[in-house]
């Protein structure tokens, strides 16, 4: 399964980000970081696939584990609160754990964990870095292929494709990964269905915009003067 596509420029600036597995906008974009850190630092030499699973586990193991005793304190006193607050007749209310910050900081850490696992496979294009986290179970080289007909897409769609696309127009960036990848699965391999698909979808909005023109309601005024 495909956890998140990233598309990062040489400078660490995001101009794609699409995470398939539940984490919050925090972590998201400490992953980002995490990420372009390992791929800025390494030589177009090498190989394009990466298994950072055993640094970000030595990374974060330490934080869960805290947080987990932690936690456990603070559902602890929570339960011993509410029974005093029951004894005093102090008030009705109850405390409500969602409030507890710590409870709250030891979840999003453990949102990491989905991504211990990940390997990181990229292909770095002029300025981009087009980067995607999956799990053990997919082929770095099928991703690699995936990558390429990704840019081959973009490149139809946009004629020699350039970074200040994927900046202004990301939305139809978006429509054309939504061809190739939905919901962590990859659909479309074929780069010709792909460009199809994509064209069929530019007719029909651009129809769509013609019909609404022509359609268009135009208010007179009655009054005279």
């Amino acid at each position: 399964m495909i956890k998140g596509i990233l598309i990062i420029n040489n400078h660490g600036k995001v101009r794609l980000s699409r995470f398939y597995a539940k984490i919050s906008q925090q972590k998201q974009q400490q992953i980002v970081r995490d990420v372009f850190a390992i791929v800025s630092k390494r030589s177009d030499a090498v190989c394009n696939f990466v298994e950072p699973s055993k640094s970000w586990q030595e990374k974060y193991r330490k934080l869960i584990s805290i947080g987990s005793i932690l936690s456990f304190f603070s559902f602890f006193f929570f339960f011993r609160g509410q029974k005093l607050y029951k004894k005093l007749n102090r008030s009705d209310d109850k405390i409500d754990p969602k409030k507890d910050s710590q409870v709250q900081k030891v979840k999003e850490e453990r949102e990491l964990s989905e991504f211990f696992d990940s390997k990181l496979i990229y292909r770095h294009y002029a300025t981009l870095f087009f980067v995607f986290l999956v799990d053990q179970s997919e082929s770095e080289l099928g991703i690699l292929d995936l990558i390429q007909v990704f840019v081959e897409a973009l490149d139809e769609r946009f004629k020699n494709v350039c970074e200040l696309d994927i900046v202004f127009r990301f939305d139809e960036v978006n429509n054309v990964l939504d061809e190739i990848v939905m919901g962590g699965m990859v659909l479309e391999t074929n780069l010709n269905e792909i460009t199809t698909s994509i064209a069929i979808m530019k007719n029909y909005e651009k129809t769509s915009k013609t019909v609404a023109k022509n359609n268009k309601t135009v208010i007179k005024s009655h009054i005279t003067g």
